[in-house]
């Protein structure tokens, strides 16, 4: 297997759909949380911004992790469940069905999944149709309170409307902080830097748009990315896939997010007016044939 620089790219490992897999494709984006399950994919190498629980619904997948702290990764290990923390290299090959829990670091998910961070365990039966908060329950992780508390009034609104805080300022401000305090006591909090934390919500609010009915491009623009092409790249750095990926797979989105109207969003995400949508619950699938393609 190739080796991979720290941001993932190195010219030769794609990502894929593993064909054959009988679990529809559901999507919950509830807040902070969200999850994918559905076919096995093999990733590109990636890093989340949030810390991310891995679970096999069916055979072991393949896990590879930085080799002795390096920028390539190791030899892959097979797994029936795996914690992932934030902002670190890997790469999953699943060839069965997958459920991938993006956590909520702020109401300290990862203290509540010690027990399924690494080896194996028992899988739970998941009612995928159930939404988020159902699935998270499946996996024994009960709402906790904030790591945090004085961080509560800025990180909940960067996780529902990020164009609504545009810049390490607008959230201090939230919360009457200084910059430089509130960028440390944000790490510490939630893992990674209020930037790349403020990128993957960004990426929740476009696939909330295209589940709506926008599309890719007007989705990025919506989400405050310059184009299809700057969305599809960030998401792959971000998820080891594209959002045409997600789109081949027939993905049923579920999400609890605002939905901005794409006209009204500019590319730095500024724009804090537009439509509202209490939930959005839709079928994302493959652009019509003759559609221009997403880069």
């Amino acid at each position: 297997m190739p080796s991979a620089t720290a941001d993932g790219h190195d010219g030769r490992v794609r990502s894929s759909v593993v064909v054959g897999s009988a679990v529809p494709t559901r999507i919950g984006i509830a807040g902070a949380r969200a999850f994918y399950a559905g076919p096995g994919l093999d990733l590109s190498p990636h890093r989340n911004a949030a810390a991310t629980l891995v679970v096999t619904l069916d055979a072991p997948f393949r896990l590879c992790l930085p080799d002795g702290g390096g920028t390539a990764l190791g030899p892959a290990a097979s797994r029936s469940a795996a914690f992932v923390p934030p902002g670190t290299l890997h790469r999953v090959r699943a060839t069965g069905p997958v459920l991938f829990a993006y956590l909520d670091a702020l109401s300290d998910d990862v203290a509540a999944l010690a027990h399924h961070r690494d080896g194996d365990v028992a899988v739970p039966d998941l009612d995928l149709d159930g939404g988020v908060e159902e699935v998270f329950d499946a996996l024994g992780v009960r709402r906790r309170a904030p790591v945090d508390p004085g961080l509560v009034a800025a990180v909940r609104r960067l996780d529902v409307r990020p164009q609504d805080v545009p810049s390490v300022a607008a959230a201090a401000a939230l919360v009457g902080l200084s910059p430089s305090r509130f960028q440390a006591r944000f790490r510490r909090a939630v893992g990674v830097p209020f930037r790349r934390y403020r990128l993957w919500r960004r990426l929740a609010v476009a696939i909330t748009g295209s589940a709506a009915g926008q599309s890719l491009t007007e989705a990025a623009h919506a989400a405050g990315f310059a184009g299809s092409a700057h969305l599809s790249g960030t998401f792959r750095t971000m998820f080891g896939l594209t959002p045409s990926d997600l789109l081949a797979l027939g993905a049923t989105v579920r999400s609890d997010l605002p939905v901005p109207h794409a006209r009204q969003a500019d590319h730095t995400a500024t724009v804090s007016g537009g439509r509202s949508s209490a939930s959005v619950s839709a079928t994302v699938r493959r652009a019509p044939a003759g559609a221009p393609a997403p880069t």
